[in-house]
């Protein structure tokens, strides 16, 4: 074989293995932006969308918790259904904003804001909007079911093999996250709730962690991975008591994240590449990135004074939404700062080197 030959054949092989590197690059420091409030002194974020829109709850300068959109540095007024109170849940892409608000001081009814208006789904007192695609289908829970609502038709999305359940995410491609009682007994007589994945009409039993005696789906990326919760039995103090732990389904099996495992975790959102977030105790906020576990809080600027305690969403940017600990929590935006790349690969030199080899091959005859 020529030394071009060989330089061909060496570049055609390690180019693909150089680019699927790159794309599974860790971040390891965050941009930390404080989201501000309605005007009063707490913020909570619930959801990040691709175009890095923020929504939660903030309370106003009255005291009163309102639903906000935050934009580009702009915090705006939701407004609630009538009562003192709402939050949102939720956002697509396209800007479609679902939650909760309270009506007439005594009850709370799921809601979709849009153009600049927040228009009750009419599903009744105690409902809840939690999930919202590009489409306009929204999920969430009525009368103790969970439900899909798209231009004021609504259906129950069914259950596993007993009564009830909630619906909690809603991807592009129309499949539904939610949770459900199976009707079984698990440990110290608990009644056993698995997540389940609805589409169509056909819903799959995700299963459980081996170990656990239930699981709890929260969010659903865009390719069918899942975040959420699992339930253990652990000994606490010379007795026996549930705990739930951090779990996460990869589309294929579901799995506990690596967390302390007598303290209590739960992952709340999760992106198309993997990565999920979510609390874990005391010890706050995690990123769980291809098998790697990190304290957010170990990533985000030193000395910020901020101790971040649960990260409740992950766009397709790696960019987190997640609030503080303390009495007067406040939202964040937690932009991911790009690891240095390493130099284009540039083998004139390797090219250089084997001609000269070539070259004296010749010279001495041994071609």
């Amino acid at each position: 074989m020529s030394a071009t030959t060989a330089r061909q054949s060496r570049r055609s092989t390690a180019q693909p293995s150089v680019q699927r590197l790159e794309a599974r690059r860790l971040f390891t420091a965050y941009t930390l932006t404080n989201l501000g409030s309605l005007g009063g002194t707490t913020t909570r974020a619930y959801d990040v969308n691709d175009a890095g829109y923020v929504v939660g709850a903030s309370t106003t300068a009255t005291g009163q918790s309102h639903a906000f959109v935050w934009k580009n540095g702009v915090m705006t007024d939701l407004g609630t259904l009538g009562g003192a109170s709402s939050q949102a849940n939720a956002i697509s892409n396209n800007g479609r904003i679902v939650g909760a608000a309270d009506v007439n001081g005594t009850s709370s009814a799921a809601f979709l804001w849009q153009a600049g208006a927040m228009t009750n789904l009419g599903l009744g007192a105690g409902s809840l909007a939690s999930g919202v695609n590009d489409s306009g289908q929204i999920v969430g829970t009525a009368g103790g079911a969970g439900f899909l609502w798209q231009n004021g038709a609504t259906r129950d999305i069914g259950n596993l093999s007993a009564p009830g359940g909630s619906a909690s995410d809603i991807n592009n491609a129309g499949q539904v996250l939610g949770t459900a009682p199976t009707g079984e007994t698990g440990s110290l007589g608990l009644p056993v709730s698995r997540a389940f994945r609805w589409q169509n009409g056909a819903t799959t039993d995700l299963g459980m962690p081996i170990g656990s005696y239930g699981s709890n789906g929260v969010a659903l990326s865009g390719n069918g991975m899942v975040a959420g919760g699992s339930s253990f039995i652990v000994s606490v103090v010379y007795a026996m008591a549930p705990v739930g732990h951090a779990m996460f389904y990869d589309g294929t099996s579901m799995t506990t994240l690596p967390v302390m495992w007598n303290m209590y975790s739960v992952a709340l959102g999760v992106n198309d590449a993997g990565q999920v977030v979510g609390q874990n105790g005391t010890n706050g906020a995690f990123l769980y990135d291809h098998g790697v576990m990190s304290n957010l809080n170990s990533l985000i600027p030193a000395g910020s004074g901020i101790t971040l305690l649960a990260a409740t969403s992950i766009n397709k940017s790696g960019q987190i939404v997640a609030y503080s600990t303390g009495a007067q929590p406040r939202a964040y935006l937690l932009t991911p700062v790009p690891p240095p790349r390493a130099a284009p690969f540039n083998d004139r030199g390797i090219d250089f080197a084997a001609d000269h080899v070539e070259l004296a091959v010749r010279e001495v005859g041994l071609e």
